[in-house]
């Protein structure tokens, strides 16, 4: 039985597992874990690529799921003695502290205007799309 990713699961601010709708039409939820091992044995039509810190992370067709209504807007780039640490991102009246990691999941998803998620060497990479990262507005923090 094939599976396609409907939406993630989160839990204050990570994914914790995805829902995803068999080939009968029926909804199921599955722990990242679970999922992983569906993907492996190419039961769901997606890809899992590792970030830098050796993270899992899955790419799925988002235009599967339209009902993906929810964009997030960078205002800024966080940077602690010069390395970038995250990015505060607004959705709807609500700001949001992302790590860069959770940012390209979001991008992934299409739920980031102006940046897309790629993957260079099979690593993320957050790129601009209509928006030149570097001008995007620094919060430099000291610790």
């Amino acid at each position: 039985m094939k599976y396609i990713i409907v939406k993630p699961i989160i839990n204050k601010a990570n994914i914790v597992g995805y829902e995803v709708v068999d080939s009968c039409g029926e909804v199921k939820r599955f722990k990242l874990a679970d999922l992983y091992k569906l993907i492996e044995a190419g039961l769901v039509d997606c890809k899992i690529v590792n970030d830098f810190d050796g993270n899992k992370h899955i790419l799925y067709d988002v235009n599967r799921c339209p009902h993906l209504e929810d964009v997030y807007y960078i205002k800024s780039r966080i940077v602690n003695n010069g390395e970038l640490v995250g990015y505060v991102c607004k959705l709807k009246d609500t700001e949001y502290k992302l790590t860069p990691t959770r940012l390209w999941e979001l991008a992934s998803e299409n739920r980031v205007a102006n940046i897309k998620a790629i993957v260079i060497n099979n690593r993320p990479v957050i790129n601009g799309d209509g928006l030149d990262m570097e001008y995007i507005d620094t919060i430099e923090i000291n610790t």
